[in-house]
């Protein structure tokens, strides 16, 4: 093969959705409003983290994504990585983690 010719990349092969797993999932997807399907929808699919932090985020408040920024369920796994976080947030949260 010479230089020019790209190697295709290899897909990765999700296993099959468990059948329990499909049928929970059906069934939150009736609670969650039609706006926000899509988001559930990329998340539960994988495609990444963080739109399943966001997700999760959204969910917990209530599905209120204006909400998620005024979090302060600070004993939350996820409040570090929480979506719609300022530049500041960040730094503070960090030097927070640093031990003294």
């Amino acid at each position: 093969m010479n230089q020019d010719q790209k190697v295709p990349r290899k897909r990765k092969v999700r296993p099959p959705v468990d059948p329990l797993v499909a049928a929970a999932r059906l069934r939150r997807m009736n609670d969650v409003p039609r706006h926000l399907r899509a988001l559930f929808t990329a998340a539960w699919a994988g495609r990444s983290r963080k739109l399943a932090i966001k997700a999760q985020c959204v969910e917990c408040m209530g599905f209120q994504r204006s909400q998620v920024k005024g979090c302060t369920s600070f004993a939350c796994p996820l409040y570090p990585y929480r979506p719609s976080q300022t530049e500041a947030e960040v730094k503070v949260d960090a030097e927070a983690e640093q031990p003294k």
